[in-house]
C-alpha cells in the first residue's frame, strides 16, 4: 500500500510521498466542501476524514482512482477524453479543453460547440465535432471536414490510410494521400450513424436511433456504396436504441431485449445467449469492445470492467458517487494508457486504475436498534436472537456493518420465500405480519455482487386474543351454548312437528273414516238396491208366473166352458148348466 504524507494548512490540503514530492493538492476546486480544513483523522482502513468549516469530507487514500471536478461550470458535460502527446484532451458539450501541467483547464480556441469523439489516427488527433471534423495539435484547431456531427470513426480493415466516419448525414470517408487528408461523403446511406462497425473489408453495420440496423457494402475502391440493406424484419427484437459491436469477429447487437448477433449462414439476427449470460441482458459496452479489458454499464448504474480471456480479471465501480453524474446514453470509458482509463461525467471525469481491487470485504451486519410499536427495546434482553411481541404491532430494525464501504442491506423472510429484498437505507419496518415464528436474515451487499455473511433474527409474533387460549375457551363456550340451544330448539321443533303430524294424522284418519263411512253407506245402498232389484225380479217372476197361471187357468176355464157348451144337452137341468157356466165366468 502506498504511503502518503499529509500537509494540513488552514485552507489547503497537500498529499506528498515520503520524498516530499507533491502528489495531490485537494481543495474545493476538486472535491472538498470548502477550503477551510480544521482537522483530520485516519480510520483503521487508512481513509482520511477531514473536518471542514461547514461539513466533513472523506478521502479514500488506498484508492488509485480519482475525480477531476470542474466547479467553475466551464467544462459542462464531458463526452470523450484522450491522452495525446502527454496532454489530456477533454471533449465536452461546450468545446474542447486540455489540462496543463498543473491540472488547470485550458480551452482550445475555435472549438466552441459539441465535441462527440476524440481519436488518434496516423499519429494525429481527430476531433468529431458538431460543426464537422477537426485536427488538433496543441492549441490549434483545424477543420478538415464540414460534414457535421462526427460521432465515430473506424479504420477500414486491411486497407491503409482509409477510415469511415459516422455523422449526422451518413458515412464519410477519410483517406490520406501524400500527407493530406481527403474527404468524401457517401450519398447513398443518408442516415445518422452514431454506431458503426466493420464485418470485413467491404461490409459495415450501422445502427440508427429509431429505424433499426443497416448492412452496408462498399465497392472495392471505396468510391461508392453498392447496397444498403435494412434488417428491421430479419430477427431484431427492437428497432430502438440499438448498439452494434464487433465482438470476437461476431457482429453483435445490444437491444432493449438483450444481446443478439448476426448469423451469416441464414442471413438473420438471432439471440446471443453467450453474451446474455456473460455480460447480462441489460448491460451495454461503453468502451472499445476489441480491447482485452472492456467496460460495461449495468442497469443498476455501476460500471464493470470485464475480459473475455480471464473471468477473474475484473474491476467494479460503485455508483455511489457516479449515478447522478452519468450522461445517460453517452457514457464512455477511454483508455489513457495500459492500466488507466477515463470515465466521462457531468462537469468532470474519473481516472480509473484497472489494477485497483474492487471487491471489498463486507462485514456481517449488526442490529443497532429494534423498536416495537415505535418504542425501542433493550437489546440485552433479547435471548437467542428472538424478539417476541404482540400481534398487529410493527417492528423496526436498524442495521450497521462496521468497516463496510459502498454497501447496502438486504433481507429475506425464510419461511415465506427465498428472495432477497434491498433495504432503502439502514432501516426496515415489518408490519401486517401474521402470528407465528419467522426467521429474518440480513446481509450487506455491494454493487459488484459480493455479499457479507448473513445475520438471523427470530420473530415470535403472539397470536391475537381470538386465536389465543382465552379465545379458544370462548369459542368452546359459544360452541357448547350453540349445541344446547340447538338441542332445545331441535326438541321443540321435533315436538311441534310431532304435534302437527298427530293432528294431520287425526285429520287424515277422520277423513279416511268419513270416506270409509261414505263408501260403506254406498255399499249398503248398493246392496239394498241389489236386494230390491232381486226382490223386484223375484216379484216380477212371481207375477209373471201368476199371470201365466191365470192365463193357463183362463185357458182351462175357456176349454171347460167350450166343453160345457158342447155338452149342454147333457145337463139334466138348464138351471144347473147356467149356474155352472156363471161360476166359470
Amino acid at each position: 500500500m502506498e504511503k502518503w504524507c499529509l500537509a494540513l494548512l488552514k485552507t489547503v490540503l497537500f498529499l506528498t510521498d515520503h520524498s516530499g514530492n507533491l502528489k495531490f493538492h485537494v481543495s474545493k476546486e476538486n472535491g472538498l466542501v470548502n477550503n477551510t480544513v480544521l482537522g483530520q483523522s485516519l480510520d483503521s482502513s487508512d481513509n482520511l476524514w477531514l473536518g471542514l468549516d461547514n461539513g466533513i469530507s472523506y478521502i479514500e487514500l488506498n484508492s488509485a482512482n480519482y475525480f477531476f471536478n470542474d466547479v467553475s461550470g466551464k467544462l459542462g458535460a464531458v463526452y470523450d477524453i484522450i491522452k495525446f502527446k502527454d496532454v489530456i484532451y477533454i471533449g465536452t458539450n461546450t468545446g474542447l479543453f486540455r489540462l496543463d501541467n498543473n491540472d488547470k483547464l485550458e480551452f482550445v480556441e475555435g472549438s466552441q460547440g459539441q465535441v462527440w469523439d476524440l481519436t488518434i489516427i496516423e499519429n494525429e488527433l481527430f476531433c468529431g465535432h458538431n460543426e464537422g471534423t477537426f485536427l488538433v495539435d496543441g492549441n490549434t484547431f483545424t477543420k478538415i471536414s464540414s460534414f457535421t456531427g462526427g460521432w465515430t470513426i473506424k479504420k477500414v480493415p486491411e486497407r491503409t490510410d482509409t477510415y469511415i466516419q459516422g455523422t449526422y448525414s451518413g458515412l464519410v470517408k477519410f483517406e490520406k494521400k501524400e500527407g493530406t487528408w481527403t474527404v468524401k461523403h457517401f450519398n447513398k446511406a443518408m442516415i445518422p450513424s452514431r454506431f458503426l462497425v466493420f464485418e470485413n473489408t467491404h461490409t459495415a453495420w450501422v445502427a440508427h436511433e429509431t429505424k433499426g440496423i443497416y448492412k452496408i457494402r462498399f465497392d472495392d475502391d471505396y468510391q461508392t456504396i453498392q447496397s444498403v440493406e435494412n434488417y428491421q424484419q430479419k430477427g431484431i427484437s427492437s428497432n430502438y436504441n440499438i448498439r452494434v459491436y464487433n465482438i470476437k469477429n461476431n457482429i453483435s447487437f445490444r437491444t432493449s431485449e438483450g444481446w443478439q448477433k448476426y448469423e451469416p449462414i441464414i442471413d438473420s439476427i438471432i439471440p446471443y445467449e453467450l453474451l446474455n449470460e456473460k455480460l447480462g441482458k441489460h448491460s451495454y459496452i461503453i468502451s472499445e469492445e476489441d480491447t482485452n479489458l472492456f467496460a460495461l454499464k449495468n442497469k443498476e448504474g455501476f460500471i464493470d470492467f470485464k475480459s473475455f480471456s480471464n473471468d477473474d480479471e475484473q474491476l467494479v465501480l460503485s455508483d455511489d458517487f457516479l449515478k447522478n453524474r452519468y450522461i445517460v446514453g453517452y457514457e464512455n470509458v477511454s483508455k489513457v494508457n495500459d492500466s488507466v482509463y477515463a470515465l466521462n461525467l457531468d462537469n468532470g471525469f474519473m481516472m480509473i486504475n484497472s489494477t485497483t481491487p474492487s471487491n471489498h470485504i463486507l462485514q456481517k451486519p449488526k442490529i443497532e436498534i429494534v423498536s416495537v410499536g415505535g418504542l425501542p427495546i433493550n437489546l440485552s434482553k433479547i435471548k437467542n436472537d428472538e424478539v417476541r411481541f404482540k400481534f398487529n404491532e410493527n417492528i423496526t430494525i436498524e442495521l450497521s456493518s462496521a468497516k463496510s464501504t459502498n454497501h447496502f442491506f438486504e433481507y429475506k423472510i425464510s419461511n415465506t420465500d427465498n428472495l432477497w429484498y434491498k433495504i432503502d437505507g439502514n432501516k426496515v419496518e415489518f408490519s401486517s405480519l401474521k402470528d407465528g415464528n419467522y426467521t429474518i436474515s440480513f446481509r450487506a451487499g455491494g454493487n459488484s455482487g459480493n455479499v457479507s455473511p448473513s445475520l438471523d433474527l427470530h420473530l415470535n409474533i403472539l397470536p391475537p386474543w381470538y386465536r389465543d387460549t382465552f379465545g379458544f375457551l370462548l369459542y368452546l363456550f359459544i360452541a357448547i351454548l350453540i349445541v344446547v340451544l340447538f338441542y332445545i330448539l331441535q326438541n321443540k321443533k321435533i315436538a311441534k312437528e310431532q304435534r302437527l303430524i298427530k293432528i294431520k294424522y287425526q285429520k287424515e284418519q277422520q277423513k279416511l273414516l268419513r270416506e270409509k263411512t261414505l263408501e260403506n253407506e254406498k255399499q249398503i245402498v248398493q246392496l239394498k238396491n241389489e236386494s230390491l232389484q232381486r226382490e223386484i225380479k223375484l216379484k216380477s217372476k212371481q207375477l209373471a208366473n201368476n199371470a201365466m197361471a191365470l192365463v193357463k187357468k183362463n185357458e182351462t176355464l175357456q176349454d171347460i166352458k167350450k166343453e160345457l157348451v158342447v155338452n149342454k144337452d147333457g145337463f139334466n137341468s138348464p138351471y144347473s148348466f147356467k149356474k155352472l157356466l156363471k161360476k166359470i165366468r
